[in-house]
């Protein structure tokens, strides 16, 4: 009865994580829509200021990496829908795990372009094809950015694998999870802090339970 009654309340631990997700992915889909126009603003404002003859190299360096970053939140909001999920299955390609985690990782440095990482891929070669997911993608990238956040050094990017299983490993070289963050392990969102909205860990356990994976937060004996 007591294997039960745990089952039961983690049936409805995950229905109320689905329903909050489900509800993101709606606002989400509104915010898309409504951040055209101001990126359209920015991107003009950026036009005009690229035009001023006594503008600094400097600015015009800055300038340049704003613009770019323009692009990117435009490419993001355009392929909301498809990273959502709303592909259909037999549209998501197949690909050996150790060039899509460097793609991902690639891209990842797009958007953190002052980040550092390395990557490496420890199991036996070759490496296995997975289905390139947009939500394990997205997952990864989440846990790429709180590592950036936590740390300002190099981030080791590590996948292992065998026939049964395989295992993605991001650490960074920051102060270590508190122990309210352990204990909760994306089960429910953050308040909002400086560096974020709280939601990225809630979210990334969302995305692999639903693909079957699992998420595990750890402190490394070692520091």
């Amino acid at each position: 009865i007591r294997h039960r009654d745990a089952q039961l309340a983690a049936a409805r631990e995950q229905a109320l994580r689905d329903e909050r997700v489900v509800a993101l992915g709606t606002l989400a889909a509104g915010a898309a829509h409504e951040l055209g126009t101001p990126l359209a603003t920015i991107a003009v404002l950026v036009g005009e200021l690229e035009r001023d003859p006594g503008l600094s190299p400097g600015g015009r360096e800055d300038l340049a990496v704003l613009r770019q970053q323009i692009g990117l939140c435009k490419e993001i909001i355009t392929g909301l829908s498809r990273r959502a999920g709303a592909e259909r299955l037999e549209q998501i390609r197949a690909i050996p795990v150790d060039r899509w985690l460097e793609e991902v990782r690639q891209r990842w440095h797009s958007l953190r372009p002052r980040a550092a990482s390395r990557f490496s891929g420890v199991g036996t070669p070759p490496a296995p094809a997975i289905a390139a997911d947009p939500r394990l993608e997205q997952a990864v990238l989440n846990l790429l950015n709180n590592a950036a956040n936590a740390s300002p050094k190099e981030i080791r990017l590590t996948a292992d694998w065998d026939n049964r299983q395989l295992t993605v490993e991001i650490r960074d070289q920051g102060p270590g999870f508190a122990q309210a963050v352990l204990s909760q392990a994306g089960q429910a969102p953050f308040a909002p802090h400086d560096t974020g909205t709280g939601m990225g860990l809630f979210l990334t356990r969302s995305a692999l339970e639903s693909l079957g994976g699992t998420l595990e937060l750890g402190n490394p004996p070692e520091g």
